[in-house]
């Protein structure tokens, strides 16, 4: 495979990493127990479908398309997930999301530096640019999941009552 095929599968994947969160985020908000953790993670959905739209139009400038097929099974997983923990308490599951959310942001922020990396290293500055721009606003959403999660209230500690 070619630097340049390589790069376009960098950032198809990067397009399928973006989609699978999309749904889970929306549960999420669903989810939540606070008003303030909705908005968080609403605001969190329209930030990722702006990325995923980036990358897409980003991909087809480059005369490629997107490979449908992996945000599917990526989507798939995340459901995966979310079957484990159906049985768990309202206020459980919204700790369970923040944590969820907090380690797949690290993984879109490690995407995005080999994306930065893998199109600088072809002279595509383009690409780079648009990567180093989402992983900025990914590490933003970390340090918000982070404080949020700093600062969960007592409560879910405490015992439950049958």
């Amino acid at each position: 495979m070619d630097p340049q095929e390589r790069l376009h599968r960098y950032i198809d994947d990067a397009i399928a990493m973006e989609a699978g969160l999309l749904p889970a985020l929306k549960d999420m908000a669903d989810e939540a127990t606070t008003d303030a953790d909705r908005q968080m993670f609403l605001e969190h959905r329209d930030v990722t479908q702006r990325h995923h739209d980036r990358l897409v139009a980003r991909l087809r400038e480059m005369g490629k398309e997107p490979s449908y097929l992996k945000g599917v099974v990526n989507k798939l997983g995340i459901m995966g997930s979310e079957l484990v923990n159906v049985v768990r308490e309202k206020e459980e599951k919204a700790v369970r999301n923040l944590i969820t959310a907090y380690g797949a942001e690290h993984v879109e922020v490690a995407s995005y530096i080999a994306l930065e990396a893998a199109a600088s290293a072809v002279g595509d500055t383009v690409t780079a640019e648009l990567a180093h721009s989402i992983r900025t606003e990914e590490e933003a959403m970390i340090h918000r999941l982070d404080a949020r999660l700093r600062s969960l209230p007592s409560v879910v500690m405490q015992p439950m009552t049958i």
